[in-house]
């Protein structure tokens, strides 16, 4: 007897929701538009960068 299986694993089930689906797009979108921070070499660059924004 062969059993069914599924083709996405739970765990990662969310990522396939619209919502995610969404927020992928418009993440996609933003890289594709240059609206990216980064790289810091250093947390405390990272940290001011983020109280600023």
């Amino acid at each position: 007897m062969i059993k069914q299986t599924q083709l996405i694993n739970p765990d990662q089930k969310y990522f396939f929701t619209k919502e995610w689906q969404k927020d992928e797009k418009a993440a996609d979108e933003d890289i594709k538009n240059g609206k990216l921070s980064g790289p810091f070499s250093f947390s405390k660059k990272l940290m001011e960068h983020l109280k600023r924004i």
